[in-house]
């Protein structure tokens, strides 16, 4: 932040006309008109800001030479504190209200490090049109700084006008790849005119993912960051010559600014709460972001003026919502998009209109929404669905005004975090490969080298031991799509179970005597509870038609399971008869996990806005907090008789621990290889642990160039 000396200004306003290259300047009416009759948009005058006028005036004065941050900052905003991006903002408005492209200026020019220089030439109306060699020395216009939004979006529309009509069309068959570096190239941005592309990337020297930028055109990619730090969510100012990101810590996040070619990042706002997107408007003054402010509080986004300071909540997320998060600005800077995550964990993608209204739902219970971003001309969009860490997932079209969503075929079997170019319309996207096996992990035992338990050339993962030892259930893609699978002990003789014809499905769960899996199955928008037997493979639907229900697990005595429901605008736990009797309201508030105790007395839970592990009292609900301590895995625990296993993490290890209810003591027992995978189970004698593991991952950027 600067604070600009109150002292240091100009005496004798001029406000006389002059003409620069193709516009006539009017400074007392704030407003330039075009000479040449080539304005994009067809018009012929366009208004500035006061402050804009303003800095024109300072470059007419001394044309050709360089006038630096520091004059025009103490000139323009003479007495009043403002961040430096006020002048990066001010100079990008101008270059597209004067149509100037800053990679190829006419008007003004970037010098690095130095300042801004106006190269385009000048005559003044008052002369007889002759050429200024240099303008005599003027005060700056006294006037106020009225930011006044809707002045702004309308002036940052005019450049997203231009090449409206581009957009991707068809299927992405023709993608060449972007990036080919060994590890992971992810979350990438592309700048409006689709010659940069920013993305994080394991760095050369190991550890975190740095932040990198890099042309379209060339293979080279220019490290930004060197930093011990998380680094997410880069953004693009308008004009490709800086970056904003994001630095999430324990529980406080920082957005800083860089520019494109490197050097020192800048804080730009310092948050209380985790962040979970972040976009950049196309005017530049604005930043949206998702906050999450504390445990139990869900995301919610928030406009901050990077001018004014201003800072505002525009989505309370409602109740029974995880919130709101990965938020885009379109390309007119009227609208925005981000997804919505319901108690069950399912998302959609919103359309929230900045001069207010209420936010339009444009898809319907997606599985998880893996990257979105506008096409070209705000009246559609490109999204990535399907499962967060295992299994296929697809790109999308969907046209705001034309129907539902349009699949569109690549040539790759995990395309994420699509990122369009708002101006020439090329896209980029992230193609993710890997491979998922289960394996097999005994306690006490010298581990080495362990090879896969259950393996194939499809993904395999959230594996559950049954109760006599004797069989392992699992989710695997071998046939083609999601399906649960059996196994012996040993890893032998594999079964496909059910022929779910491409649902998604959840966590299976094995009833106390072995006969019986459930799980929940996702189909035509709805979650409903199967119940599959072992022997024939045959499933029957448990749970009511007309909502949706998340299962949890068996009672004891295998009559009945548990199921989550949120239908009345919270969550609900309800027991649910095998035989298809009448359901029962066991509490009304969110968690992850639970099991019965053999006795059927008590019920361990771990609640969504609760720390610890919980045990109610079947009988008379009454509850008591048995373990609170920092942080653990609250779906990954277990009941092993009368002691409770649970997973902690300490000082970058994961360390299984048992806990004895009755006294509240615990302690360690091993320390287990980090979850890298989608699920991980406790064997019900607290013997081994079956755990998914990603191996061999890779991801590299793919690039679609829309034809000019």
């Amino acid at each position: 932040m600067i604070e600009n000396n109150p002292d240091d200004r100009g005496q004798d306003p001029r406000q006389e006309s002059f003409t620069l290259g193709d516009w006539r300047v009017e400074p007392a009416l704030n407003r330039i008109s075009d000479r040449s009759g080539r304005i994009s948009d067809g018009s012929s005058t366009r208004q500035l800001e006061p402050r804009f006028t303003q800095i024109l005036l300072c470059l007419s004065r001394r044309p050709g030479e360089v006038v630096s941050r520091r004059e025009l900052l103490d000139e323009v905003w003479s007495g009043v504190v403002v961040k430096e991006e006020a002048l990066t903002y001010a100079i990008s408005r101008l270059r597209q209200l004067l149509e100037d492209d800053p990679n190829s200026p006419r008007y003004i020019e970037t010098i690095r490090k130095g300042g801004y220089r106006l190269i385009a030439s000048i005559e003044d109306s008052s002369n007889g049109g002759q050429s200024a060699e240099r303008r005599p020395g003027s005060a700056i216009l006294k006037i106020g700084v009225p930011i006044v939004i809707a002045v702004i979006i309308g002036a940052a529309s005019l450049l997203g006008r231009q090449n409206s009509d581009q957009r991707p069309s068809g299927d992405l068959e023709a993608a060449i790849p972007l990036t080919s570096y060994p590890g992971l190239e992810v979350l990438p941005a592309i700048s409006a005119d689709g010659n940069w592309v920013a993305f994080l990337a394991d760095s050369a020297d190991g550890g975190t993912l740095d932040l990198y930028a890099k042309r379209t055109s060339e293979e080279t990619a220019f490290r930004l960051t060197r930093s011990r730090e998380i680094e997410l969510f880069p953004v693009w100012f308008a004009e490709a010559d800086s970056l904003a990101y994001v630095v999430n810590g324990d529980s406080r996040a920082t957005i800083y600014t860089l520019p494109r070619t490197g050097g020192q990042a800048l804080p730009l706002l310092e948050l209380s709460g985790l962040v979970s997107g972040l976009d950049w408007s196309p005017g530049g003054e604005w930043i949206v972001f998702s906050l999450k402010e504390g445990m139990g509080q869900p995301r919610r986004l928030q406009l901050y003026s990077v001018l004014t300071g201003e800072r505002r909540t525009i989505s309370p997320a409602p109740v029974g919502t995880v919130g709101d998060s990965s938020p885009r600005f379109s390309p007119d800077g009227k609208s925005l998009l981000y997804i919505r995550s319901d108690e069950m964990g399912f998302q959609d993608i919103y359309l929230l209109e900045l001069a207010g209204g209420v936010p339009r739902r444009l898809t319907t219970r997606l599985e998880r929404i893996l990257g979105l971003d506008w096409l070209p001309g705000s009246d559609g969009l490109i999204f990535s669905a399907g499962w967060a860490l295992v299994g296929d997932c697809q790109l999308f079209e969907l046209r705001l005004n034309d129907g539902g969503p349009r699949p569109l075929a690549t040539p790759s079997h995990r395309p994420l975090e699509p990122a369009v170019a708002s101006s020439s319309g090329d896209l980029v996207y992230r193609e993710e490969s890997y491979s998922c096996d289960i394996f097999h992990y005994r306690l006490g035992e010298e581990r080495g080298e362990i090879p896969p338990h259950i393996a194939s050339t499809q993904p395999d993962y959230s594996a559950r031991l049954s109760w006599d030892g004797s069989s392992i259930a699992f989710l695997s893609n071998r046939s083609g799509t999601q399906e649960l699978w059996l196994v012996n002990a040993d890893g032998g003789e594999p079964r496909r179970l059910t022929d779910f014809d491409g649902a998604m499905l959840g966590l299976p769960a094995w009833s106390r005597n072995d006969k019986q899996i459930g799980l929940h199955v996702v189909k035509d928008g709805l979650i409903r509870v199967h119940i599959v037997d072992v022997e024939t493979g045959s499933s029957s639907s448990l749970t009511p038609e007309d909502h949706s229900v998340y299962f949890l697990g068996w009672t004891h005595d295998d009559t009945a399971v548990y199921g989550l429901t949120g239908r009345h605008g919270g969550a609900e736990l309800h027991r649910y008869a095998i035989d298809g009797g009448e359901r029962e309201l066991v509490l009304s508030e969110d968690l992850y996990h639970l099991e019965e105790s053999s006795d059927g007395k008590y019920l361990y839970i771990t609640y969504l806005a609760r720390p610890g592990i919980w045990r109610r009292n079947l009988a008379t609900g009454k509850e008591e907090s048995l373990f609170d301590f920092g942080s653990f895995l609250k779906s990954f625990w277990r009941l092993v008789g009368e002691e409770l296993y649970f997973f902690r993490s300490e000082s970058r290890r994961m360390m299984l621990c048992r806990g004895n209810p009755a006294t509240g003591e615990w302690s360690d027992i091993e320390v287990i290889p980090r979850l890298t995978g989608f699920f991980i189970d406790i064997a019900p004698d607290g013997g081994s642990i079956l755990m998914d593991r990603r191996l061999d991952e890779e991801s590299d950027l793919l690039l679609r160039r829309q034809a000019r």
